[in-house]
C-alpha cells in the first residue's frame, strides 16, 4: 500500500548505503509522494526520497487541531435548524475550526430573542458564530434589538458570503 501525506513511516530496509541522513528504524511523516516512492525531512533538515521498498506505513499523523473553515447560508428556519444540527457535528467531530451560520431572510426570524434558542447558544459557546444581514433586517421590518444577543449583524449577507469565500471558507448552503 502506498503511502499518503501526513502518513506515518518506518524505515525497514534502507537501499542507499551511501546517506547517513537516515537509517533502518528512523519513522519520518510523509510531506509528498512520487511514482517510486515518498518525500521526507531527515531529523537533520535534509530532504529525502524514500523508495517505497524501504519503508512500512505505521499510522496517521495525529491531528493537534481540526482544520477547515465552513460558512452555512441558511434562507429560512428550517435551513438555520439544519446548519445548526451540521455545525453540532461538525463540532462533536472536532472537524473543522472555524464553523459560521449566516442567517438571511426568514432564517432571521429562528435568530428572533422571542424564540426558543437553546441550540444557538449552546453552539455559540463551542465557538459557531451567528451572522445576520442587516438589509434583510430590515426588509423583515425588524430591529436588531429584537435578535438575540449572540448574533452579529453584517451590512449585506452576499458580501459577505464572497468575503468568506476569498478567505477560503467552504460555502454551504442549506
Amino acid at each position: 500500500m502506498k503511502a499518503g501525506k501526513g502518513d506515518k513511516v518506518k524505515i525497514i530496509k534502507k537501499m542507499n548505503d551511501w546517506s547517513s541522513d537516515y537509517q533502518e528504524g528512523d519513522i519520518f511523516t510523509v510531506e509528498s509522494t512520487w511514482y517510486g516512492g515518498i518525500n521526507v525531512t531527515s531529523s537533520t533538515g535534509i530532504p529525502l526520497s524514500i523508495d517505497e521498498i524501504e519503508y512500512e506505513i505505521i499510522g496517521k499523523e495525529p491531528s493537534s487541531q481540526p482544520k477547515g473553515k465552513v460558512i452555512f447560508h441558511a434562507e429560512d428556519k428550517q435551513g438555520l435548524e439544519r446548519a445548526e444540527q451540521y455545525a453540532q457535528k461538525l463540532c462533536e467531530e472536532n472537524a473543522v475550526c472555524n464553523v459560521e451560520i449566516l442567517a438571511v431572510n426568514h432564517a432571521i426570524k429562528g435568530l428572533l430573542s422571542s424564540e426558543d434558542n437553546q441550540t444557538a447558544f449552546e453552539l455559540h459557546a463551542k465557538g459557531v458564530k451567528f451572522f445576520v444581514c442587516e438589509t434583510c433586517i430590515k426588509e423583515l421590518e425588524l430591529t436588531n434589538a429584537e435578535l438575540v444577543s449572540l448574533a452579529t449583524t453584517v451590512p449585506f449577507g452576499v458580501l459577505t458570503l464572497i468575503e468568506k469565500q476569498e478567505e477560503g471558507y467552504a460555502y454551504i448552503r442549506v
